[in-house]
């Protein structure tokens, strides 16, 4: 059987693409067809080119999964994630490592998870995402950090921009609906709408969410200050009881959200990635 591994040259300061031939070798190795692509270059990879593949393997961060996650959908394909990013959420949900004698396991094994991947719904677009949706300061983070960020790095890189937006920050007005229920109405705060449990840093702050439950867990957490929404933040990283600490808890299958701002347009993220749309006054997020 056919297995592709696509790997981020950018990724683990050129980690994946060191990995990726040494995983492309290991699995001829083990009687199989192996090829290799690289993320953003000119293999195209799409629902075509998946069709014939068994499986796969992602040598890079989440943002490179989520880059590949529609193709994969469309064309059935299961996916295995070689982490070499900063967080790799994908790949702690389910216990994937670096390691090339578990991958082969797994493809020996063939044991597939089916998970949901959500969608972004605005005027402007669709984008899917894999782990969550979030409009607050960590989507403000991601924003400065992607308009200066020319490769791939690590954590501390993200130190200014947590300054910035701690000095500066941008926390939008929100009004939230799950599956038709006002939630949320014209509050400033923080809002993460999540399909995975993990989230940076650890902080998760969805704790119950699942891949494959069909429904979305949304977090509101009220603040109108970096102080109040760093706060936050910590009781998550405690595991505290949110809703009890003056935060919304809800789950459904569907969320809309209208974000305003006094300034500038209200800046969201997905997947721990700079958004490629702009928010409107009403954006629908949904499995």
């Amino acid at each position: 059987m056919e297995i592709l591994v696509v790997s981020n040259p950018k990724s683990g300061r050129g980690k994946a693409r060191t990995l990726a031939h040494t995983l492309v070798e290991a699995i001829a190795q083990r009687g199989h067809q192996a090829a290799h692509l690289l993320a953003g270059g000119a293999d195209q990879l799409d629902a075509e080119r998946l069709a014939s593949a068994a499986a796969l393997v992602i040598a890079g961060g989440d943002g490179t999964v989520l880059r590949c996650a529609e193709a994969a959908s469309q064309a059935m394909c299961p996916l295995y994630h070689i982490p070499t990013g900063n967080e790799n959420l994908f790949a702690r949900e389910f216990g994937m490592t670096s390691s090339v004698s578990q991958l082969l396991r797994a493809i020996d094994a063939q044991r597939i998870a089916r998970v949901d991947l959500g969608r972004l719904r605005t005027p402007a677009g669709v984008e899917p995402f894999l782990l969550m949706f979030s409009v607050g300061p960590d989507a403000g983070v991601i924003r400065r950090l992607s308009r200066t960020r020319k490769r791939a790095v690590g954590h501390a890189a993200y130190v200014r921009p947590i300054i910035g937006e701690t000095l500066t920050p941008l926390i939008a007005r929100l009004s939230i609906d799950v599956d038709g229920r006002r939630v949320v109405d014209e509050r400033r705060g923080w809002v993460i709408v999540s399909n995975c449990r993990h989230y940076a840093l650890r902080i998760n702050p969805a704790r119950s969410a699942r891949m494959d439950d069909g429904q979305l867990d949304v977090v509101f957490m009220p603040a109108s200050s970096s102080l109040r929404a760093m706060l936050w933040m910590t009781r998550c990283a405690l595991n505290a009881d949110l809703a009890r600490r003056g935060g919304v808890v809800a789950r459904g299958r569907t969320v809309r959200v209208q974000a305003r701002t006094e300034r500038h347009p209200a800046c969201y993220q997905v997947d721990g990635e700079a958004p490629s749309l702009e928010l409107s006054n009403l954006n629908t997020i949904e499995l």
